[in-house]
């Protein structure tokens, strides 16, 4: 979920969009942050969902998510380790390989579209303003 908030990744939040894996080693049904429509700009963070009413509660598998205290410790960590500048210079380093060819795949389709790194650091600047209000 906080992932997601860094790359505006709000359309998968809806129930039909949810991916979850069985992870053998724990034994646990754990989330995936997916996203195929990513780099919109984050306007709200996911923790706000938390808020809803009961009755709305029901109808958000997330809202329902965060209710569990451990859950939520575990999102805001996460939250303040992706709102940190040098989160994303690390990995935009550490993928840059991986980014450049395929960029150079998609560049054979979609000339016009390009990667604009911007947008997460904007993402970046929404999380450290608005992660306060979740405290």
């Amino acid at each position: 979920m906080a992932h997601n908030d860094l790359v505006g990744g709000y359309r998968s939040l809806d129930w039909s969009d949810v991916k979850l894996y069985f992870n053998p080693a724990t034994g646990l049904v754990e989330p995936i942050s997916y996203e195929s429509f990513s780099g919109y700009p984050t306007t709200e963070l996911v923790g706000a969902r938390r808020a809803l009413s009961a009755s709305a509660a029901q109808e958000d598998l997330h809202a329902q998510w965060l209710q569990d205290p451990v859950v939520f410790e575990r999102y805001l960590h996460h939250l303040e380790r992706f709102a940190r500048k040098e989160y994303l210079d690390s990995t935009f380093t550490a993928l840059q390989p991986a980014l450049d060819s395929a960029s150079a795949i998609l560049y054979g389709e979609f000339p016009w579209k390009e990667l604009d790194r911007t947008i997460y650091y904007h993402n970046q600047e929404e999380i450290r303003r608005l992660l306060p209000a979740l405290r």
